[in-house]
């Protein structure tokens, strides 16, 4: 047996346990077993995934050099109004950053995390119910 089939027994072993089969296995990961106790869908985070690659490669293989220059011109513009209101306000709340800017919250995150990719700002994420 060579070490990818040793590592993937040894992994299913763990997840499965003795005696339960792939499918019980699969069910409890996408389908509300024991790993979704918290809310949390693999296989739904997996979906929306693959949903923004397939969108996101639609556009950039229609989007010309100059489209693309000018969105990543006018994101940095965004990326200006964001840094200027945590500069201010000292808040990274995406609810906040969203209402200020009049965009969507997933649009504050993404120039949020942008930014902090950049290492012009950070912040940390904080988990409903803790402190």
């Amino acid at each position: 047996m060579g070490f990818k089939e040793k590592m993937t027994e040894s992994m299913m072993g763990k997840k499965m346990g003795e005696g339960s089969s792939m499918m019980d296995m699969m069910n409890s990961m996408c389908c509300g077993g024991e790993d979704s106790s918290d809310g949390f869908n693999p296989m739904d985070m997996c979906k929306k995934m693959m949903s923004s690659i397939n969108q996101s490669s639609e556009l950039a293989t229609f989007a010309t050099p100059e489209i693309r220059g000018l969105f990543e011109e006018w994101v940095g513009q965004l990326d200006n109004e964001v840094l200027d209101f945590v500069k201010k306000t000292k808040l990274t709340n995406p609810d906040q950053v969203a209402a200020h800017l009049k965009i969507s919250k997933d649009s504050a995150v993404y120039l949020l995390s942008r930014l902090a990719q950049k290492g012009k700002i950070s912040f940390s994420v904080k988990y409903p119910g803790t402190v």
